[in-house]
């Protein structure tokens, strides 16, 4: 006698079942292996990048603080020329007023010139003792040479100070 050909059906698609059940639960369960191994390895890497950044932080900070005193001690040794030179030209300034004024070594005789800022008279004021041979420059071309004078002390000054700066910044 032949079985009802539905109980077959049922059968087999209960056998089929089963096996398809089977199939994706073990499926899932080798995903969620795989997924939980990957959360693991993504979360040590995590403390290990963390780890880094805190190292690479503090070594920054390091440099950040060297550089900053060394920015701070050129500074100050750029305001210390500044006030050394400031006394030389003030010290300059007196002598030029001792002395009544800066003179050309190189002066033009009586009667050759004026117009340029040099006074026409041939011998320094007060005689020989007091100023150097030559002509006695107008108080406009002394004002100027010491501005002059002044000028190129701030940029020798700030050319140093430049120098000191980037020969002083550390490396990459």
């Amino acid at each position: 006698m032949i079985p009802n050909p539905w109980v077959i059906l049922a059968v087999v698609l209960t056998i089929a079942a089963a096996g398809a059940g089977g199939y994706a639960k073990g499926h899932s369960d080798g995903i969620d292996t795989t997924t939980l191994a990957y959360e693991q390895a993504l979360e040590k890497q995590r403390a290990e990048a963390e780890k880094l950044l805190l190292a690479s932080k503090d070594a920054v900070i390091a440099k950040e603080r060297e550089f900053s005193a060394f920015k701070d001690q050129v500074e100050k040794d750029n305001v210390q020329k500044k006030a050394y030179v400031d006394g030389l030209r003030l010290a300059n300034g007196r002598l030029v007023a001792a002395a009544g004024g800066l003179f050309d070594r190189n002066g033009r005789p009586s009667g050759k010139g004026g117009g340029d800022g040099v006074s026409v008279d041939s011998g320094p004021a007060g005689g020989a003792a007091s100023g150097p041979a030559g002509c006695k420059l107008s108080d406009a071309v002394t004002r100027d040479l010491l501005d002059l004078a002044r000028d190129a002390d701030a940029a020798a000054i700030y050319a140093q100070t430049g120098h000191a700066y980037a020969v002083g910044l550390p490396r990459p």
